[in-house]
């Protein structure tokens, strides 16, 4: 690459990077995302990983695709030409259509939002060795809902009153990652975490009668919070044309420095904790034309302290909020028809698919939620056919009709860039 290019790649990271911060320690109240479910804990947490990723389901922890930036596993870095410089930066639009049964009615609502989905770029050290660094989502919250008193003896007394509650903010992570690889099969790596953001809660009671004044308040937790993950890939060719390969995540548990303002008065805040999380995945890969990979995770969020924190909302005392095991099985697969053909463009695209089923952490009443879906997407090859435009698309549901709860109904788009070209190559002619 030569010094002007990459003098123009390092502006353009760093101006969407300070955007990513100031979007992330935003107070406007905005949605980065939307879940009756988000009013736990820390929020809804996001499924990780550039479009590449998202595109198959969410896989990653054993692929290694030298053309494209995967963070799920802080092995993959090396995955690269020794002197490839890149770039991948993506946003993502979400559309929710929730359905809730109150005793005769059934309740629908619609909500979309628009957020960075990750902003990353990646390049070499030395020969086997290999650095990256990012900022993507971590968590979001985002819900509202109103009601109005019920109890008839309350009415008689003071006339109507309407509660209304309403949640924004989430949790980012930034990250700096590196990883060295051993014998062309075996790759390490190492990620430093540090998380950052802020959850703003806001109430309101409001009366009929001018004889009572309404009461309103706002409250805002921040959270920062520093972490880490590593990672291990091997792979091992099986004849000329196929290689199997396996990796493995650990990411540690930490706890949560956080800080609550309630009234305009700053306090320490309650005692959280973020859940230690394991990885495991498999891949087969066919002459970089076919790949499939599976993926098991696990983190256990039990001893994360939510239930007693004061940023957990009682909602209905008959449907408590309990931390619990998040589990997710993820599988996905990529199919490239010929790299090589010279007439067809559509022959170069890299289509892909998924799918996926998350036990997540947020267990209401007894009912620990779930999500399942599937994936589809492409990469189409521009400028030197390394570079790319990713799409990923996602349809999938959450949660349940039973017990009173809400079922989600979504659908995601996920639109990324990746550049790659070369880094510091020698030019023979001028």
């Amino acid at each position: 690459m030569s010094g002007k290019n990459l003098s123009k790649s390092f502006l353009v990271f760093a101006l969407l990077f300070c955007a990513a911060f100031a979007h992330a320690e935003d107070d406007t109240g905005a949605f980065s995302g939307y879940s009756p479910y988000s009013i736990f804990g820390i929020g809804e947490i996001s499924m990780q990983g550039t479009a590449y990723n998202l595109s198959m389901g969410g896989v990653g922890i054993a692929s290694r695709n030298p053309r494209f930036i995967n963070i799920l596993n802080p092995a993959a870095v090396t995955a690269r030409d020794t002197l490839t410089f890149m770039v991948d930066f993506a946003v993502s639009q979400g559309n929710k259509f929730m359905k809730q049964n109150s005793g005769s009615n059934t309740l629908k609502s619609v909500n979309n939002t628009f957020n960075m989905a990750n902003c990353v770029m990646s390049f070499p050290i030395w020969k086997t060795i290999a650095m990256m660094v990012g900022v993507l989502p971590y968590s979001s919250t985002g819900y509202g809902y109103s009601y109005s008193e019920t109890d008839q003896k309350v009415i008689a007394d003071v006339g109507n009153i309407n509660y209304s509650n309403a949640g924004s903010g989430g949790v980012y992570q930034a990250f700096a990652t590196l990883g060295v690889s051993f014998w062309r099969r075996l790759s390490l790596g190492a990620q430093g975490i540090y998380y950052f953001g802020n959850i703003l809660k806001q109430s309101e009671v409001s009366y009929s009668s001018a004889s009572y004044v309404g009461i309103s308040t706002a409250d805002r937790m921040n959270i920062n919070a520093f972490s880490g993950k590593f990672g291990i890939q091997y792979i091992q060719p099986l004849g000329e044309d196929i290689v199997v390969g396996a990796g493995a995540t650990y990411r540690l548990g930490t706890g949560i420095k956080n800080t609550l303002t309630k009234n305009l008065e700053e306090t320490a805040g309650d005692n959280i904790k973020f859940a230690p999380e394991w990885g495991f995945g498999l891949s087969v890969n066919y002459i970089d034309k076919l790949r499939f990979e599976l993926n098991y995770i696990r983190a256990d969020w039990t001893n994360s302290g939510f239930e007693s924190s004061y940023f957990c909302t009682v909602v209905n005392t008959s449907h408590p909020f309990k931390s619990s095991v998040a589990q997710s099985v993820r599988a996905g697969a990529e199919y490239i028809p010929n790299r090589r053909d010279t007439r067809y463009y559509l022959k170069h695209v890299a289509y892909r698919a998924g799918c996926y089923y998350n036990k997540e952490y947020v267990n209401v009443g007894g009912s620990q939620i779930d999500a399942k879906g599937v994936t589809i997407g492409a990469t189409f090859p521009i400028v030197n056919g390394f570079c790319g435009l990713t799409t990923a698309f996602e349809l999938g549901q959450k949660g349940t009709l039973q017990n009173n709860l809400v079922k989600e109904t979504y659908f995601n788009i996920s639109v990324g860039v990746s550049l790659y070209d070369i880094w510091f190559r020698r030019m023979k002619y001028n």
